[in-house]
């Protein structure tokens, strides 16, 4: 959960500086960065998952066929 935070905090800023005035090239600038925040959010979740599962220890069971 370390990359949750982070990411959370710059899409917060993300969104309010586009209600910053004067509006200009920054708001180019905001939608690539929020764009792109969004993009590595799943990625960044699958790494997490990934770790918990890891450490997490394995229930085995015999299956029938």
């Amino acid at each position: 959960m370390i990359w949750r935070g982070p990411l959370l905090s710059i899409l917060g800023i993300v969104n309010i500086s586009r209600y910053e005035k004067p509006a200009n090239r920054w708001q180019t600038y905001l939608t690539l960065i929020d764009s792109q925040v969004l993009k590595a959010r799943p990625v960044i979740m699958d790494i997490i998952n990934y770790s918990h599962n890891a450490r997490t220890d394995v229930d085995e069971q015999p299956v029938k066929f």
